[in-house]
């Protein structure tokens, strides 16, 4: 790991600019299709341009390798539980209050009434373990990684979503579709292979600010997509999270000094 260049910083903020993003077209996935379909579409189509990248680059792709266990349990813990958790909470409320909940983990001692705040929050929490598991392969390429991830959790949902909501027969909007297309292509394969990027060359503290950015992007892009009304409620909480964080992280930062 280094200190973080601009070019770090670039990313780290691109990054949240996607996945900020994420949460309106979660909310425009749902209008046609159930949490299990939006979780396994976004991570079969999130793999597609991820392991072309490997083939191209003539990347050796590790899934099935001695560490496979590695990547089937980053692929379960980091992709398809947050992925479910987070759509079937979308559904619910609405996509700032989803990006402002995400960027709550640290503060997680918090009590939340509403269940579907719950399954955000809780999708959140599997986003930072399974980054603490992806140390465990940092040694390895991030293409390769975040291809063996996308592979395990595709072949771990797919029978689930084919017993539990058969896709195949829905007829869904134009503006779903789309909308889903982006959350595989570019939320999930370009983001992580990003997000990995982030944690082998700067670690996971570094990579966890990029919480302070997400609420913020996400109320914005929610009220220019979406319509959704930024109350003054909206605007407290999103204050509360990002000061919540930040004496936290300085709570943290002075006892590791």
């Amino acid at each position: 790991m280094r200190q973080p260049t601009l070019t770090d910083y670039i990313f780290l903020t691109v990054l949240a600019l996607i996945w900020a993003s994420a949460f309106f077209n979660i909310k425009i996935a749902t209008y046609s299709y159930g949490p299990v379909t939006i979780a396994f579409l976004r991570i079969f189509l999130g793999a597609i341009p991820v392991v072309a990248l490997c083939f191209f680059k003539k990347i050796k792709i590790e899934a099935f390798s001695k560490d496979w266990y590695w990547f089937a349990a980053i692929g379960i813990i980091n992709l398809v539980i947050p992925f479910f958790l987070i759509a079937y909470g979308v559904q619910k409320v609405q996509s700032n209050l989803a990006a402002i909940l995400m960027a709550s983990t640290p503060l997680s001692a918090t009590i939340l009434a509403l269940f579907s705040a719950l399954l955000i929050l809780g999708g959140s929490t599997f986003y930072v373990i399974g980054g603490l598991l992806t140390l465990k392969v940092s040694n390895k390429k991030n293409e390769n990684v975040t291809a063996s991830i996308l592979i395990w959790a595709t072949i771990f949902l797919m029978p689930i979503t084919a017993y539990v909501e058969q896709p195949w027969n829905l007829n869904p909007r134009l503006d779903s579709t789309i909308s889903l297309v982006y959350l595989g292509v570019f939320s999930t394969g370009i983001a992580w292979l990003m997000r990995f990027r982030i944690l082998k060359n700067n670690g996971l503290v570094f990579q966890a600010q990029v919480a302070y950015l997400i609420p913020i992007f996400g109320i914005v892009l929610g009220y220019i997509f979406l319509n959704e009304i930024i109350t003054s409620k909206v605007i407290v909480a999103v204050a509360a999270v990002v000061l919540g964080i930040y004496f936290v992280r300085r709570s943290i930062k002075k006892k590791i000094t």
